[in-house]
């Protein structure tokens, strides 16, 4: 209440906010607080967090048309961000005769699901990064791969598929959350929850890659997300926070 603006990742992280403000009011009867949400909305702005841009060239980017399908998976290890969707994917690709790898990253906690130590037995002939990665091997990871899967059921900007991007790694993400208003039509996109929708686009993708339509697809989803890099988006916060320090002055 006491802010001069309030700043939201995307437009969906403010609209579930607001969402669920007006949902919890509804359960104090006795407050009169009908006003606070607008008091609150009136001073909203979507300002969406800047990436590193990765230095992306032809020699980085190079693939053989001959070789499996590079996929990269990065989260938490946590049930939110739908790891058994992914496997269960992975599982009926390779039943499909599909040919793959994968790289599954990601930081784990004293809670991680039991789905990940079954996967890193079933897919130990595919597995080509497993687990927390320093920096310049994530990056390095997502140089290499053809694209990047988002499972996440829980995602209010979605920086990973963001960066992968970048880096001309194309994002296979849910048809929900925050991707399409981030992505655009730089994301290729299943059924939310859908393995069968997902292991589609998979395979579309995998055609691609056999047909040389790959390439074009990297560099249209690299175009994008240009509007995240931080060069780019420390100026527009630059610019907001000053015309907003002298409105306040």
């Amino acid at each position: 209440l006491p802010a001069d603006q309030v700043w939201f990742n995307s437009p969906f992280h403010r609209d579930v906010f607001f969402d669920a403000m007006r949902s919890h009011l509804k359960r104090m009867p006795d407050q009169t607080l009908d006003g606070l949400v607008p008091l609150i909305e009136a001073k909203a702005r979507v300002e969406s967090p800047g990436i590193e841009w990765p230095a992306v060239t032809p020699s980085t980017r190079a693939f053989d048309a001959d070789e499996p399908l590079h996929l990269v998976w990065a989260a938490r290890w946590e049930h939110d961000k739908g790891p058994e969707l992914l496997f269960d994917a992975l599982r009926e690709l390779r039943s499909k005769g599909v040919q793959f790898c994968a790289s599954v990253l990601g930081e784990s906690f004293r809670d991680t699901p039991a789905c990940f130590a079954q996967a890193k037995d079933d897919f130990e002939n595919e597995i080509v990064s497993w687990g927390f990665a320093e920096r310049p091997a994530y990056l390095r990871t997502l140089l290499e791969a053809d694209a990047f899967i988002s499972t996440a059921r829980h995602e209010f900007f979605g920086i990973a598929a963001v960066e992968a991007a970048a880096a001309g790694c194309v994002p296979i993400v849910p048809r929900a959350l925050a991707y399409p208003q981030v992505l655009g039509d730089g994301g290729v996109y299943y059924e939310p929850g859908n393995v069968d929708s997902l292991v589609a686009t998979v395979i579309e993708l995998e055609t691609w890659k056999t047909n040389g339509r790959l390439h074009a697809a990297q560099e249209k989803t690299r175009n994008a997300v240009q509007q995240f890099e931080w060069q780019r988006r420390a100026v527009d916060m630059d610019s907001q926070l000053e015309t907003l320090a002298k409105k306040v002055n």
